[in-house]
């Protein structure tokens, strides 16, 4: 049971450290944070190329039903 124990604090330790060290760098004047998260800037975007999919229901979903509007689109699969 001890040696579980331990093996858990070096784990949240281990992870608390790296967060730290990851999020430092952005707290640095002059700096982007979104360059310490990988988060890239576009600086031109681009429009999305026009696309119908059915949903879980069979609706058909079009790209164009949320024109103006802030969508979040991911693809995901279980294989």
């Amino acid at each position: 049971m001890k040696l579980r124990n331990a093996g858990l604090a070096t784990l949240i330790l281990s992870a608390t450290v790296i967060s730290l060290f990851m999020f430092a760098g952005s707290a640095l004047p002059g700096t982007d944070p979104r360059d310490a998260m990988g988060i890239t800037k576009f600086e031109k975007p681009e429009k999305a190329p026009e696309f119908t999919l059915k949903d879980i229901n069979g609706k058909k979903v079009s790209l164009r039903d949320y024109r103006g509007k802030a969508l979040f689109v991911t693809f995901w699969a279980t294989w």
